[in-house]
């Protein structure tokens, strides 16, 4: 379903790689790493809506950003967008 939601989202141009459980068959934060070492990244972030995501992401040792927007409840969560734009006028610098 990525590849649909990339599509229909208009997002594929700006997204050169993904992963899902399907293809793994590995936790979240395995799969974030795998993304990461495949592509030689250094510096990121991830934006969720769960409380999983955010327990994948500090599994992974990978900043958080929580997309309030989207279908779960991050309580403890540092960061907050309301909107995907938000996320230009983020600092993550400072994160």
């Amino acid at each position: 379903y990525i590849e649909v939601l990339l599509k229909t989202c208009g997002l594929s141009s700006f997204v050169t790689d993904h992963l899902c459980f399907g293809e793994t068959q590995a936790p979240k934060s395995v799969t974030i790493r795998t993304l990461m070492e495949r592509n030689r990244l250094k510096n990121v972030v991830y934006v969720g809506d769960t409380q999983g995501d955010a327990d994948a992401c500090r599994d992974a040792g990978v900043p958080f950003i929580f997309a309030e927007y989207g279908f779960g409840e991050v309580p403890d969560a540092k960061v907050r967008i309301a909107r995907i734009t938000d996320l230009l006028s983020l600092n993550l610098s400072e994160q």
